[in-house]
């Protein structure tokens, strides 16, 4: 029951932090010179259309998504990328003037 009790919380924690978060998905492995796949996910009705992707050697490139929220590169360079991206919307009967939303991972090219 306990166990039950703890996965229900989980889940409504976390179905209420993602009604207006951005999340990507990614392989945490990569290899040099194949295709890479990142899908950037924030809402259903709404895309965020670009993303930064910063390689070891401190190349950062700014990518285009697609209609549904994917960018494919290919890493020319081993080691750790970083991938960042960032929403802001307007903020209407609030004491500040937007949300600013942000998500960044990183994964290992061999």
């Amino acid at each position: 029951m306990k166990t039950l009790l703890i996965t229900f919380l989980l889940y409504f924690i976390m179905l209420s932090a993602s009604a207006n978060a951005v999340f990507m998905d990614t392989s945490l492995k990569g290899v040099k010179g194949k295709s890479h796949t990142v899908k950037v996910v924030y809402d259903e009705h709404e895309m965020i259309s670009s993303i930064q992707i910063i390689a070891p050697r401190g190349w950062i490139k700014w990518m285009e998504t697609d209609d549904n929220g994917i960018v494919r590169f290919t890493p020319e360079w081993k080691g750790k990328y970083f991938t960042e991206v960032s929403k802001k919307e307007k903020a209407e009967g609030q004491a500040f003037e937007e949300y600013s939303r942000a998500s960044s991972m990183s994964f290992a090219v061999k």
